[in-house]
């Protein structure tokens, strides 16, 4: 495995990282997610027990694994078009065995097993305020790096993952498990190449201020990598922001091609994709970068989140639900 040395820039909560983003191969030998291969008996539900499925939280209700792999993955793949998932929740995992046994070409990462919560970064001087999103987003530069080496990287440099080697404060060692599937070429897709002919969509159901701020340097790594602002769906809580939200000025005013801001519902999911590989869109994208970036709310086992508190610019009157504890708790 090639080495890749490149330097990450990434602003979040006033700061601005210099990071160096290196492979795995060049921290310590071997990757620490823990990969599936095809063919491999990837489950974690328990003869259909209650809680047993991950979900992608929502701003009013939930997405099932199941609803998702056969009403958002399933079009997809029908189309021929390929997937680049990467779920960055708590308890994400789950969604694995649900899209593997759909085939195509597929690279599945998410942060943590299906049993597992995602941490935010804890800020300094606690903490060396990196989480997975962050890390994924240092790994994966300009879009031009394989799938599997972006996983890998990010892996090895999140500080609550498994690597030892990765840079920590109060973070817990292994405190979550990336877990990783790549399907039919999937660990080589790279998104810069499929900038002209695919969609990016993006999804906060339950946001934190910080979730807004790392959904805005995602946007800038895609419009730098080719995408057109016009073809990146943002699935942002209730569906608004004001003036003064990091993704406001650069994406949605002063611009005659702004992104596509809307709920983060079922209905608007499913139309998106319904839209981009109905029957009626005949060139419909040859790819779709999916990509889940909120720690926050409660999944259907009525379990508490950590960091959590709604991002009340883009939800002024979103409820705290009892059990959530407030962002920076840990």
């Amino acid at each position: 495995m090639r080495a890749h040395w490149r330097f990450g820039f990434l602003a979040a909560a006033g700061l601005l990282w210099f990071v160096p983003s290196r492979s795995v191969e060049s921290i310590r030998s071997g990757p620490y997610f823990e990969r599936f291969k095809s063919g491999d008996t990837v489950t974690d539900q328990s003869a259909g027990a209650p809680g047993s499925h991950s979900t992608l939280v929502g701003f009013q209700a939930n997405v099932s694994d199941t609803d998702f792999a056969a009403n958002v993955a399933a079009p997809v793949l029908a189309a021929k078009a390929s997937l680049y998932l990467v779920f960055n929740e708590c308890f994400s995992g789950g969604l694995i065995d649900d899209l593997a046994k759909l085939g195509g070409t597929q690279s599945i990462f998410t942060a943590a097993r299906h049993s597992e919560t995602a941490s935010y970064g804890h800020p300094a001087p606690d903490g060396v305020d990196l989480d997975a999103t962050d890390t994924f987003l240092l790994a994966l530069a300009d879009g031009r790096v394989p799938a599997e080496t972006v996983a890998e990287e990010a892996v090895a440099l999140n500080p609550f993952g498994p690597n030892p080697d990765a840079k920590r404060i109060s973070e817990p060692l292994g405190g979550e498990h990336a877990q990783y599937l790549a399907l039919g070429g999937g660990d080589q897709l790279k998104p810069a190449d499929h900038a002209d002919k695919g969609i990016a969509v993006l999804w906060a159901g339950q946001p934190a201020a910080r979730d807004g701020q790392q959904m805005k340097v995602m946007i800038d790594r895609l419009v730098g990598m080719g995408f057109e602002p016009d073809r990146i769906w943002l699935l942002y809580g209730g569906g608004t922001v004001v003036a003064s939200h990091p993704l406001a000025d650069a994406y949605l005013a002063r611009t005659d091609h702004p992104i596509h801001l809307q709920a983060a519902t079922r209905e608007n999911l499913l139309a998106v994709f319904t839209n981009a590989f109905g029957s009626t869109n005949p060139s419909h994208p040859d790819f779709v970068f999916l990509y889940v970036g909120d720690h926050g709310g409660l999944d259907s086992r009525a379990e508490a989140k950590t960091g959590f508190t709604p991002d009340l610019l883009a939800a002024p009157n979103f409820p705290i639900k009892p059990g959530i504890r407030i962002y920076g708790e840990g």
